[in-house]
């Protein structure tokens, strides 16, 4: 069993072999310029293999840490915590940790390292509770991925504003985890089992499933008790995220495989390209062909870009 190299664990590039996938920035400039309470000098997410241990006495900046799936264990000063999706923990210069996954199953994290300015733990809370070194459980993972993969896009920009609105945007998560987080887990209890049956369903059969009552029915439970779980653990409804992942799908049919509208409205179950074309501008902005001539023509080289990929990789 390896553990990962302290030394040179923010070199770009390094990963450790427990790592199966990882997705990171590394900001040098961070360290010696920034704006804002917060210099954000690295993130990103890793999936660690079952086995995957890491141990450090020391750490050079403060690492906030999302756990978004699987399970693992964390030690935090001599206390044991157990890591379920919704874990969220801080550890930084002088505090000894163990991060370890469990063997059953990958483990899916999100980190950033900052250095925080003078008046942070005054201003935030959130901070400085995390600073008495416990671990707290939030019952909006989604929404807290969301504002993680955000830093990360803006972490890999290197514009000239990048910077602040990293910053700014790790304010935003320390709130969204003081609003949403408490220090007993949720996420064991069976509604937030069920909540994440229904939403592996959706995510898996989103192109058959087309509104909220066939979802319920393929989970076999109330309409109005799905609409309930959703409210509890999730920021957005039931019908909302069934209608984006069919129009993130319906973009890819656009751009990536170059179908018509109405072919695209057709396979996907609309009775009209009209009605297929009006939901489609109200989860992405604009209309389905104004965002294929957008891209095609290139008439905005941001138009569509994948926050995933690296500054000059193509889709």
């Amino acid at each position: 069993m390896a553990i990962i190299d302290q030394e040179r664990l923010l070199e770009p590039g390094y990963f450790s072999n427990q790592i199966r996938m990882a997705r990171r920035f590394f900001n040098p400039d961070a360290l010696e310029s920034g704006s804002g309470n917060y210099r954000i000098v690295s993130g990103g997410m890793e999936i660690c293999i079952p086995g995957y241990k890491v141990l450090r006495n020391n750490f050079n900046y403060w690492a906030l840490e999302l756990v978004s799936s699987g399970r693992g264990t964390l030690y935090l000063n001599n206390r044991r915590f157990n890591l379920l999706p919704g874990s969220v923990y801080l550890y930084g210069p002088g505090i000894p940790h163990q991060i370890s996954a469990d063997r059953g199953e990958p483990m899916e994290k999100f980190f950033i390292d900052v250095l925080p300015g003078n008046q942070v733990q005054e201003s935030f809370t959130i901070f400085k509770h995390l600073l008495l070194k416990k671990v707290l459980y939030s019952h909006s993972l989604e929404s807290l991925k969301r504002t993680f993969e955000e830093i990360t896009e803006y972490g890999r920009l290197h514009t000239k504003d990048s910077n602040e609105i990293s910053s700014k945007l790790f304010e935003i998560l320390l709130l969204k985890i003081s609003e949403t987080s408490t220090e007993e887990s949720i996420h064991e209890s069976p509604a937030y089992e069920t909540y994440m049956r229904c939403r592996k369903i959706i995510e898996n059969r989103y192109i058959d499933i087309t509104s909220v009552q066939a979802a319920a029915d393929e989970a076999n439970i109330d309409i109005s008790y799905l609409c309930r779980l959703f409210r509890k653990f999730d920021t957005q409804t039931p019908y909302k995220l069934i209608t984006g992942l069919r129009m993130n799908h319906a973009a890819g049919m656009l751009i990536r495989d170059g179908m018509s509208v109405k072919r695209v409205a057709l396979e996907l179950g609309y009775d009209s390209p009209f009605t297929f074309s009006r939901r489609f501008k109200k989860i992405m902005a604009v209309s389905p062909q104004v965002f294929t001539d957008g891209y095609r023509n290139k008439q905005n080289k941001n138009f569509f870009v994948d926050p995933r990929l690296q500054p000059g990789e193509k889709p």
